[in-house]
């Protein structure tokens, strides 16, 4: 038996994304709490990814559906980190250079 998001699901799934997306956009730009920047930063980010998920993110899917788009995006991330870390042991290399 094959699990199927409903439409509710879908809908409570996509404004769950929606609204981390714009509640830590309020976090970043309120001026009052260092914490809650430091905190809207961090859900900025993973919001962002999670976003991606949205168009496959349809009523009457199989849940199985969004594994692939979750595994693509999850390699894409990992792959920015890695080359993110090169590129500060490359420029670690060069200031050590001189």
């Amino acid at each position: 038996m094959m699990t199927t998001l409903s439409k509710t699901a879908a809908a409570r799934s996509r404004g769950l994304i929606l609204a981390m997306s714009i509640g830590s956009l309020i976090a970043v730009f309120q001026p009052f709490s260092h914490v809650l920047f430091q905190v809207g930063c961090l859900t900025a980010f993973f919001s962002a990814i999670l976003f991606n998920l949205m168009p496959f993110i349809n009523a009457g899917q199989p849940l199985k559906s969004l594994r692939q788009p979750a595994v693509t995006i999850l390699i894409v991330f990992l792959c920015l980190v890695g080359f993110a870390i090169l590129s500060a042991w490359g420029y670690v290399l060069y200031l050590q250079a001189q």
